[in-house]
């Protein structure tokens, strides 16, 4: 259920966003030891309701109190980003950023992960006197992504809790009204154009032009991402359950995965999980 609310007292002591700090600040300690200290997760919604969860109390309650998510370009239109990362350098600076440098945070990185009905982002910040160049925090990347699994896994009850009490803001609850009267044009052209350009094989980045993913193992990949079992995505598309089988192993060793996070992952590092496949 969707909490349509202007945060009060009473919301600072006891919703899942304020109460779950210390439990998430636990959970984030393992950032410290490659220079990072603060850590944000933010999930937003295409209804624009959101969940938010971060290790750091003051911060988290000065950003909501003094109404810096009007300032923010994550919330005023998170549809403007893809998968990928953003360096907080590239943003301005103000209000939300100055405003954090009083709270020590600084030099930060964020990493996007968009999916079919929500994005997620997740911000890593510094202390200001413990400066890290754009390129030493891009080079810790696949550390980020690594904990970024980890952190899913951790706080996974947390995060089924702040779903269900994820909120609409006074500012994105009118955004939504407004949007609900826009009307979207030229979608049957989009969807054209994304047949057009239908194509049978996939190119895995950073290896040989030989090494790719058919579109039959793309679409047994996808099935896997949603959460299907062998048995349901043979039922699904009609092959055999040694088919299937046979296809996760190829799987498995074309994208050097062991597990269905691994796959998630490697799949949203390729682009995977936005393609549209039509058998």
């Amino acid at each position: 259920m969707i909490k349509i609310i202007d945060p009060t007292d009473e919301v600072y002591r006891n919703h899942i966003t304020f109460t779950s700090v210390p439990l998430i600040d636990e959970i984030t300690k393992p950032l410290n030891l490659i220079g990072l200290y603060h850590f944000s997760y933010d999930r937003v919604y295409s209804d624009d309701s959101h969940l938010r969860l971060c290790n750091m109390g003051a911060w988290l309650e000065t950003f909501y109190r003094k109404k810096l998510y009007e300032g923010s370009i994550f919330e005023i239109n998170p549809k403007l980003f893809q998968n990928g990362y953003i360096l907080w350098v590239w943003l301005k600076k103000e209000p939300v950023y100055t405003v954090a440098a009083q709270y020590d945070i600084d030099h930060g990185i964020g990493i996007i992960q968009r999916y079919k009905f929500y994005t997620d982002f997740f911000h890593f910040g510094s202390k200001c006197n413990n400066y890290i160049s754009p390129q030493d925090m891009c080079s810790k990347l696949s550390y980020l992504n690594k904990f970024i699994l980890y952190f899913k896994d951790k706080a996974k009850d947390i995060i089924k809790t702040a779903e269900a009490q994820r909120f609409i803001l006074p500012f994105n609850l009118l955004k939504s009204k407004q949007n609900n009267t826009i009307h979207v044009e030229n979608s049957c052209d989009e969807e054209k154009f994304l047949n057009q350009i239908n194509t049978s094989r996939f190119y895995l980045e950073g290896m040989t032009s030989t090494s790719h993913l058919t579109k039959r193992e793309v679409s047994i990949l996808k099935y896997l991402l949603e959460g299907y079992t062998a048995k349901q995505i043979a039922c699904s598309i009609k092959i055999s359950f040694r088919t299937v089988e046979n296809y996760i192993n190829i799987l498995k060793i074309k994208l050097q995965c062991d597990s269905r996070r691994d796959f998630m992952a490697r799949s949203i590092e390729m682009g995977i999980t936005e393609l549209k496949i039509n058998l």
